[in-house]
């Protein structure tokens, strides 16, 4: 009962805690943050070697149809169409994001002929320095362990890891707004225009990339009128007049070419009347869910072929206050199911999501070189077009036929994005062995992916992505072509042989003939494996920290210490972000800079069972 008594503290109170702020030297702080810097980006590293192309396949809709379209305008000179689209004042395309991302893309396309691959290693360098600013962040509020738990949480975790890799700016926005809220925190330690401006031009900054902060200076205006003490609602004002100065040339771009008052983006109406389907299961509202279906919904309602184009083809900016008028007008009349769906939205944000989670590490380091399977070896295990058909389809929405005398597997795939289609039966291997699936592959449109998953399904030990025949030029039409998918295992005896939709904007259609495994004998030596195993018990460790439950008990041991003014300016970023996208359609990686700030409460837990042990085995050496 030691841990009861009234000589433990749960965490150290006020005076506790400024005295250990005191104590660490400014030097000592920004090398602990350079380490931070390192070991994240060298994590993000080995998470390109294993993610690199099913990070670039994710979210391509986007960056494919919006932000790149724009970059090439950009890199051919036609800079007209960058900042006004095809037609300026009628489509308003160019207004559905802001401008930022396509001209990051348009300067790495400029600097190299790898431009994705620049621009993955720019947004993990970015997400590496938002683990340092955490760490910056933590450190001006809480003692220094929390701090290097709190950016060590993000280090590891795979939802930052695999977000910082995917050509979509989310990741990067995230940065400028943390940045801005270490400059917030000193603010009002130490208050100064100079600093207020600062941070409201980070937060301005951000907005060019992703319009979700554009109400952030505002909030925390309000938060500094609260908080501060002399002139407060002069460093409030300074605050937003930064941010709004900052994104005053996009809102006069789009007051110039289409006279209408658009702050940064139009999409608001869309989310909301998304957002509002998503949870509608029974369809007693009728509304479309997603972005193809509004285009057919609206072409077809107000007879306009153009609509079909994009959501913000024709009059765009008039098609999506249609969009949000039609939301509030639900929300008005039906305000109690409104208030649950805006709960559960809520709630949401705390679960992990599955994309993220199942991009861990892999156990070793994939095969990148040619793979040569030696001619005087049989097949361990083999499955033929029918048996993967008999024994592992999963989907009743997928297409599936046995053509040319049960030769090959026709496959249409569903619209779950990266879902699995067909698991093949259990399959036995040995420990610590270097395998090869082969199988031939005829991929007609989209993509097809192929995954080796451990026994529980979660972990993936090797992957393989088909290119859209689309995107990819192919004079003579599809035709079969064998595919090698290498792999390690480790402890595991027991695998299975996925197929699952690629991340397409269309429906993957692909012909598969018969798979066959082959053991290539013990692993070559890998010395990353080591470290990886370290790494996915971190991992594991990041995931569990992320939970509700962890990041609720932070909050009432921070509470319980008396840090009340600690506790708001944590939780700033977090509340901004779940009043404003709970009303909205949620995607995890809008949100991420909430995330990056909730870490530092989620690691207050740690902190205090580090605490415990230290106090129950002192108590216990007392006692002897």
């Amino acid at each position: 009962m030691q841990l009861l008594s009234t000589s433990f503290e749960w965490f150290p109170p006020k005076h506790a805690v400024e005295k250990s702020l005191l104590s660490g030297t400014r030097t000592k702080q920004i090398f602990i943050a350079i380490i931070v810097f390192l070991i994240t980006l060298s994590v993000r590293a080995l998470y390109w070697n294993d993610h690199q192309l099913l990070a670039l396949a994710n979210n391509t809709v986007v960056t494919e149809l919006y932000y790149r379209p724009f970059a090439q305008s950009f890199v051919a000179g036609n800079f007209r169409e960058f900042i006004g689209g095809p037609e300026s004042g009628t489509d308003a395309t160019v207004l559905g994001h802001p401008p930022g991302y396509p001209f990051l893309i348009a300067l790495a396309t400029t600097i190299s002929n790898q431009p994705d691959i620049i621009l993955q290693f720019f947004q993990a360098t970015c997400d590496a320095l938002s683990a340092a600013l955490i760490f910056l962040i933590a450190i001006e509020l809480l003692p220094t362990t929390v701090a290097v738990l709190a950016s060590g949480l993000i280090a590891f975790s795979p939802k930052y890891a695999f977000y910082s890799l995917v050509l979509t700016p989310e990741s990067l926005a995230a940065m400028p707004v943390l940045l801005a809220m270490l400059l917030f925190v000193k603010a009002g330690k130490h208050p100064s225009y100079r600093i207020y401006s600062a941070a409201g031009a980070l937060i301005g900054i951000s907005c060019w990339l992703r319009a979700d902060a554009l109400l952030l200076a505002p909030f925390l205006g309000l938060i500094t009128i609260w908080l501060g003490k002399y002139n407060r609602w002069r460093y409030a004002f300074t605050l937003v007049s930064a941010c709004m100065l900052l994104i005053a040339p996009i809102t006069l771009r789009n007051l110039i070419l289409f006279h209408r008052f658009v702050p940064v983006s139009v999409g608001a109406g869309t989310l909301m009347l998304q957002g509002i389907a998503e949870y509608d299961s029974e369809k007693r509202f009728g509304l479309p869910i997603s972005d193809v279906d509004i285009m057919h919904e609206e072409a077809k309602r107000y007879r306009a072929p153009e609509y079909e184009k994009g959501l913000w083809t024709g009059d765009g900016i008039d098609r999506d206050r249609r969009r949000l008028a039609q939301s509030l007008n639900v929300i008005s009349y039906h305000p109690v199911w409104f208030m649950k769906a805006l709960t559960r939205r809520a709630y949401s944000m705390f679960t992990e999501d599955h994309l993220s989670l199942s991009m861990k590490l892999m156990a070793a380091a994939p095969n990148k070189g040619p793979v040569i399977v030696p001619t005087d070896i049989r097949p361990v295990w083999s499955a033929s077009p029918a048996a993967l058909y008999k024994d592992g389809l999963l989907s009743d929405k997928t297409q599936v036929a046995i053509e040319e005398n049960g030769a090959s597997l026709y496959l249409r795939s569903n619209a779950y994005f990266w879902g699995d289609q067909i698991v093949s039966a259990p399959i036995q291997v040995r420990k610590h062995t270097s395998y090869v699936f082969r199988l031939p592959v005829a991929t007609e449109t989209g993509r097809t992916a192929f995954f080796v998953k451990s026994a529980d399904l979660t972990n993936r030990l090797a992957t393989l992505l088909t290119p859209d025949p689309t995107q990819v030029r192919m004079p003579r039409g599809p035709s079969m072509s064998e595919v090698y998918i290498p792999f390690t295992t480790q402890n595991d005896e027991l695998i299975y042989f996925t197929i699952a939709e690629g991340g397409s904007s269309i429906y993957p259609v692909a012909r598969i003939g018969s798979v066959e495994l082959f053991e290539l004998g013990i692993q070559l030596s890998d010395w990353t494996q080591y470290l990886r195993a370290v790494l996915r018990d971190l991992q594991q460790v990041s995931m569990c920290a992320a939970s509700l439950s962890v990041i609720v008990l932070g909050l009432i041991l921070l509470i319980s210490a008396g840090l009340r003014r600690e506790s708001a300016l944590l939780l700033a970023i977090p509340v901004y972000y779940l009043c404003t996208h709970s009303v909205l359609h949620l995607e995890q990686r809008y949100v991420l800079p909430m995330y990056y700030m909730l870490m530092i409460v989620a690691a207050i837990p740690f902190y205090w069972v580090g605490k415990a042990a230290k106090h129950l085995i002192a108590t216990s050496w007392t006692n002897r």
